[in-house]
C-alpha cells in the first residue's frame, strides 16, 4: 500500500509541476497577485507587506516550481526504490522509503509553509476573492501530513499481508 501511495503522490506532483511549467503565465499571475496584495478586502492597511518588484515575484514563482520539482523527483526516485525493495527485509524497505518521506515533506513544506503560512498569513491571501488558494493548500497539507505519518509506520517481517508495503 505504501508503494501505491508513493507512486500516486509522485504522479500528483508531476502533474502539478507540469501544469505550472506549461502555463507559466496563469500561474505567475496568481503569484504576482498574492505578492502584490492587489485583491484584499482590508484595503491599504496591510499592503506595506506587498512585494511590488516583478523580479522578486518571479523569484517566488521559481522557488515554488523548484520545491514542486524537488518533491516530484524525490517521490519518483523513492517510489522506484521502494518497489525494488518490496521483497527485501523490513529494514531495507524502511531505508528505501526515506526518499519518499523527504519528497512528501517537500510537498508538505510547500502547501503549509509557502501557501498557508507565507501566502495566507503574510500576504493575507485569505482575504482575496479571486486569488485565494487557502482551502486547497489546507486540504493538501492534511493529505501530505497523513501520508507522511502513514509512510513512517514501521513495516515488520510478518508477511506481505501485514507489512503495508
Amino acid at each position: 500500500m505504501k508503494i501505491i501511495i508513493a507512486f500516486s503522490l509522485a504522479f500528483y506532483m508531476t502533474l502539478v509541476i507540469f501544469n505550472n511549467m506549461t502555463d507559466p503565465d496563469t500561474n505567475y499571475k496568481f503569484i504576482r497577485a498574492v505578492f502584490t496584495m492587489t485583491d484584499l478586502s482590508s484595503g491599504d492597511d496591510n499592503r506595506w507587506r506587498a512585494i511590488n518588484f516583478p523580479i522578486l515575484n518571479w523569484v517566488g514563482f521559481i522557488i515554488i516550481l523548484t520545491i514542486e520539482l524537488t518533491s516530484a523527483v524525490l517521490l519518483w526516485k523513492g517510489s522506484v526504490a521502494m518497489l525494488k525493495a518490496r521483497k527485501s527485509s523490513s529494514d531495507t524497505f524502511n531505508k528505501a522509503r526515506a526518499t519518499v518521506s523527504t519528497g512528501i515533506f517537500a510537498g508538505l513544506f510547500l502547501w503549509f509553509t509557502v501557501f498557508l503560512t507565507v501566502g495566507g498569513e503574510w500576504f493575507l491571501m485569505w482575504q482575496s476573492e479571486k486569488f485565494n488558494a487557502q482551502h486547497t493548500a489546507f486540504s493538501l497539507t492534511i493529505v501530505f501530513m497523513l501520508f507522511l505519518i502513514f509512510m513512517h509506520q514501521r513495516d515488520t517481517d510478518s508477511g506481505s499481508s501485514g507489512s503495508g508495503k
